[in-house]
Formats: structure tokens, C-alpha cells, sequence
């Protein structure tokens, strides 16, 4: 939440307009709106609230789009604010959460940022959209599409009270046996640096494992800004991800973070970004 309150004001700075000030609810009630659709399953409701522009992006191909957006067994609006406006434009600020059935399990993620809205034929049509993972929580539980989720924890295994699960007799400690940490990156690693534009994943490269620093810029394709926002992820576990950037930028800008005990394997930097970018990824 405090990331989006950050990217909040620093919308409304760039485009000279103070913080939080009174803009019109519709733009924020038709973002809204459409994951609300969305959340029902009410494609072609939701597919009809995207603009026309947006709509040609996407080739005005519904049934891929909507095989895309379908993967998702439930979408929940957290928050969502007009942070910018004017007779035909607007920028919304959005904090959505999604759950997904991946093997036998859920993956819940959160995702934050803005769509560009613009005012066709009398309604706000969603138009851009600047958007970043900022969460993912996976569950062990599995569920299944169609069903609802008491049905779903109604089917599900229910847990023993822990009165009646304490064993009868002590059982011993289990052995500790120590793990080693990673070991140290190679003295002949040299830093890798992948580069981009907007949204997209990166080539994979290789970390020999130990701890790295991360170092990022990102420059603005245009005079309102652009959101910049994304993840290192890796190939070989899929439950790990260092948050790289996420923010908005006004011409360019540059930051750096830290991974440490990276262990070796593959990685890839997953962007979700409105910006022209490159991180370099150095041994420490």
C-alpha cells in the first residue's frame, strides 16, 4: 500500500496536480468495473470496456485474450483512485489480487500500477496499462475452476484439533544437520546486463550464486512519465523473486538493490514496464 501511495503522488507531481485532489469517481468506477467483470467471468462485459486502440493491440483477437485472463480462478480489487484527469484522458491507480491454479496448488499474486483511461462515445474505456507484480504467495492446497471456495475448503481434507494430534509418548528432536550457504561467486564472473523496452522477460542468464548487486535505469519514452516496475526471477525455482524497481519516472532515473545467498542456476528479469531500461546484475 505504501508503494502505491508513493506512485500516487509521484503521478500527480509530474503532472502538476496536487496529491490526492478531487478528480471524477467514473474513470476509477470503470476500472473497477472491469475486474469486477473479470472476477465474474463476464468476458465480453469486460472485453467491451477496453478501447478501441487497446482492443487493435491485442490483434481483436477476444477468444485468445480471454483464454489469457480466464487462467484466473478469482480477481479482487484492493484499491483504485483517479490520480489524473482531463475531459479525455484520465490516469486511474489500481492494487488488484489474482489466484491461479498452478500443478496442485494456488499461486495469489498482487499486482499494482495505472491504466491510461480515454473518454470514447461517453464512457471511460481502459486504454494503457502500466502494471507490476508486487506479491505472489504460493498455497498447497489446490482448487478447482467452477466451484466455489466454500465448496472447494468443503471438499478438502479438515485439520485434526491439536489436542488430538499430540502424540502419546515424546518423540525425539529430529538431528539438526547443517546446511552450507551458497558458495561465493567465482572471481571470473563478470557482471551481466540485460536490456529492454516496456513490458517484457529478459534472455536467461546464468549467477554463479553468492550475493549481487542489482543496478537499474530506466528513461521515460515520453513527456508524461512512465511507470517502471519488475522482478529477477529464476528459471530453476519458481518461487524466488528479487523486486527490482517499482516507481514512476519522470525522464530517467536510476537505482540499485541487493540480492544475497543467491544460489546458481538460471535467472531472467521479468519486466512490467512503460519505459526504456537495463539492469546490470554484478557479483559483490
Amino acid at each position: 500500500m505504501r508503494s502505491m501511495m508513493l506512485a500516487a503522488l509521484a503521478v500527480t507531481l509530474m503532472l502538476g496536480t496536487p496529491a490526492f485532489a478531487q478528480f471524477d469517481a467514473a474513470p476509477a468506477e470503470s476500472v473497477r468495473q472491469y475486474y469486477t467483470w473479470l472476477g465474474e467471468r463476464n468476458f465480453e462485459a469486460a472485453w467491451g470496456k477496453l478501447s478501441p486502440d487497446r482492443r487493435a493491440s491485442l490483434g481483436q483477437n477476444y477468444e485468445r485474450w480471454a483464454r489469457g485472463v480466464g487462467s484466473a480462478l478469482s480477481v479482487s480489487v484492493r484499491s483504485v483512485a483517479t490520480v489524473a484527469q482531463t475531459p479525455s484522458q484520465a490516469t486511474v491507480l489500481v492494487s488488484f489480487d489474482t489466484d491461479a491454479q498452478e500443478g496442485e496448488g494456488i499461486v495469489s499474486r498482487t499486482f499494482e500500477g495505472t491504466w491510461g483511461l480515454v473518454f470514447v462515445e461517453g464512457d471511460w474505456m481502459l486504454d494503457i496499462p502500466t502494471l507490476a507484480k508486487t506479491g505472489e504467495r504460493y498455497g498447497a492446497s489446490s482448487a478447482r475452476q467452477g466451484e466455489s471456495p466454500s465448496a472447494v475448503a468443503a471438499s478438502e481434507p479438515q485439520p485434526v484439533p491439536i489436542a488430538q494430534a499430540e502424540p502419546s509418548t515424546p518423540v525425539p528432536a529430529p538431528t539438526l544437520v547443517p546446511v552450507p550457504p551458497p558458495a561465493a561467486p567465482l572471481l571470473s564472473e563478470m557482471p551481466t546486463t540485460v536490456s529492454g523496452s516496456g513490458i517484457q522477460k529478459s534472455r536467461p542468464f546464468t549467477l554463479t550464486g553468492g550475493n549481487y548487486s542489482v543496478q537499474w535505469r530506466a528513461t521515460s519514452k515520453s513527456s508524461g512519465g512512465c511507470y517502471h516496475g519488475g522482478q529477477i526471477r529464476s528459471l530453476d525455482n519458481p518461487g524466488f523473486f528479487e523486486t527490482v524497481a517499482n516507481e514512476m519516472v519522470q525522464g530517467s532515473a536510476s537505482g540499485e538493490t541487493q540480492m544475497y545467498r543467491v544460489r546458481a542456476g538460471q535467472y531472467y528479469a521479468d519486466m512490467s514496464s512503460g519505459c526504456d531500461w537495463a539492469i546490470t546484475i554484478a557479483p559483490k
